[in-house]
């Protein structure tokens, strides 16, 4: 439903013709700024279009009207103007615009830009109604034992839509979080003052936190929609462990805090398995520490573990785990905090929950670290737990199985994260011809920006079709590929790259994956497709330098 708030007549026919023939749009026309609010309160509309030169009234006042307005406080508001000056646009967005167009617009940019906003906060509300619906459903199956084989099956059909609807819903958040991560990267890499750098850095580690409680919410929500796949790689046991413990360390020493590591020399240099989730559960559990521990130590102990260990702290008894291979890995993180009180332990490990509400605002989280700690260790065969020290801190350990150990040295072909060679040939770089598509305005100057840092050119189309055509018109030897375009998406547009080039007996371009998305699946989609290479968004400069690297290593140019 569509709310439009102008005093001119004809401004409303306009409009009223561009969408006569929609027959999923109804529109409503309010000609007096004082009608405007009611006219919102009553109808209830998914967009309005808002009108900022009005007599007797202004139009930005009345966007922040609906902002303050529990009934149209979300709702999605376009400013329309015949101003197209930066001041106005930035005035209307402040006021709580979410978007802005020049009046007369073009049909088919009206029509679009209403069906986006419409769809989000659609979205939105069925989002919250999920969420609402969830909460009810454990409610009832609470009090409702008769019922409890039924209602447990709703519960569990409820919690995998709203799983697959948060991770859908990721990517609306990341694509607009990739600008703000990597213009906050460019930005304190520039000659900034103390103040100006500091606000910088303010933006990034907000921006940080965000995708932390992003990733927290899309893990759990791939878990329990049973889409995570770990894993089985070769990796630097040591590394691993190292690197994620430097990670914390100076957070920790602004506390006050020390971190010790303790590697048992038994343990192999190189196991099979997920390094990534592996770093994940114990980052998390350092995470912990470092909130929690003032003045204190922070002790992590990597180790052999036992079978008798783990079946006994198992949380489910009757569960025997996949523990296959020749060792089990036993890692602790004991600290010196406050630790945790007797009667608030059961909280630990489950979804949503926090030990004492007040450290939700303290100390921030979404209570969902230590839920997908202990699934993601159950899911590697193995458990978490918890147990209280003599000195009243908290030791949490989790055991889970590896596979054979392995000595052999890292494949010539691996790029390390840590340590190792990862900056690309710059010579190579600088003969390169580079396409970007990228239907994103402000990612795509993030991208452009910074592929300039590596002292690459790079051309830009927004969508899969014009990329099709650019590869028809120019030997481009590296392309960055957004998965989510119109007119043609990232996929379709590289088998149809591939197509050509094969039918033609062409050199095959090199095209690296571009997705906000991070869903499970995703990698394997697009290696189907025909891609080289795969980086998920927020995009940070390190995975473009070695993404690259990878480029220039195995690209002949």
């Amino acid at each position: 439903m569509l709310l439009l708030v102008d005093d001119q007549a004809f401004i409303g026919e306009a409009v009223r013709r561009a969408i006569g023939n929609e027959p999923d749009i109804d529109f409503h026309f309010c000609s007096r700024a004082g009608e405007a609010l009611p006219a919102a309160e009553d109808i209830h509309p998914t967009v309005i279009l808002q009108d900022l030169v009005m007599p007797g009234a202004d139009g930005l006042d009345l966007i922040r009207a609906y902002r303050k307005s529990p009934v149209t406080q979300d709702t999605p508001v376009i400013a329309l103007s015949v101003r197209d000056d930066p001041s106005t646009k930035s005035e209307a967005f402040s006021a709580g615009a979410n978007d802005y167009l020049i009046k007369l617009p073009d049909r088919v940019e009206l029509l679009a830009r209403i069906r986006y906003h419409g769809a989000a906060y659609n979205a939105q509300c069925e989002r919250d109604e999920a969420i609402r619906a969830l909460r009810d459903s454990e409610q009832r199956l609470a009090s409702a034992n008769v019922a409890l084989t039924s209602l447990n099956q709703r519960l569990e059909d409820a919690t995998r839509a709203k799983s697959e609807f948060l991770a859908m819903m990721s990517h609306e958040v990341r694509t607009p979080l990739n600008g703000v991560l990597g213009f906050a990267d460019l930005l304190l890499e520039s000659q900034l003052n103390e103040d100006q750098r500091l606000h910088a850095e303010t933006i990034s580690s907000s921006g940080r936190a965000l995708l932390t409680v992003l990733n927290d919410i899309l893990d759990f929500s791939k878990i329990e929609a049973g889409k995570l796949h770990l894993e089985q790689e070769a990796f630097d046991l040591g590394r691993c462990v190292r690197s994620t413990c430097a990670l914390f360390e100076p957070r920790a020493l602004e506390h006050g805090t020390q971190i010790l590591l303790r590697m048992d020399p038994q343990l192999p240099r190189r196991i099979p398995g997920d390094e990534i989730r592996l770093q994940q559960i114990l980052g998390n559990l350092l995470s912990n520490a470092v909130k929690f521990t003032r003045n204190g130590r922070i002790t992590v102990t990597a180790e052999p573990g036992t079978r008798r260990e783990l079946k006994a702290w198992r949380s489910d008894p009757d569960e025997d785990g996949s523990e296959n291979g020749n060792l089990l890995l036993r890692i602790s993180v004991c600290d010196t905090g406050p630790g945790i009180p007797a009667d608030r332990r059961e909280r630990l490990f489950k979804t949503f929950s926090q030990i004492n509400s007040s450290d939700a605002r303290s100390h921030g989280g979404t209570g969902l670290g230590l839920a997908i700690c202990r699934k993601l260790a159950q899911l590697m065969g193995g458990d978490i737990w918890f147990r209280p020290t003599d000195e009243g801190g908290s030791d949490f350990i989790f055991i889970i199985p590896v596979g054979t150990a392995l000595e052999s040295p890292a494949r010539p072909d691996e790029v390390l994260l840590f340590g190792g060679n990862t900056l690309p040939d710059k010579e190579k770089l600088r003969r390169a011809k580079v396409l970007v598509a990228e239907d994103n305005k402000v990612n795509a100057m993030l991208i452009l920006a910074l592929l300039g840092k590596e002292g690459i050119r790079a051309q830009h189309v927004k969508n899969g079709a014009l990329a099709l055509d650019a590869v028809e018109s120019h030997p481009y030897d590296l392309i960055f590929m957004d998965l989510q375009m119109p007119e043609m998406d990232g996929i379709e547009a590289t088998r149809a790259i591939r197509a050509r080039q094969s039918a033609e007996e062409r050199p095959p371009v090199y095209i690296v994956a571009l997705t906000a998305e991070a869903m499970a699946g995703d990698r394997e989609k697009c290696q189907q497709a025909g891609m080289d290479d795969y980086l998920p968004k927020p995009l940070r400069p390190a995975e473009l330098q070695a993404a690259l690297q990878r480029f220039t290593s195995k690209y002949n140019l």
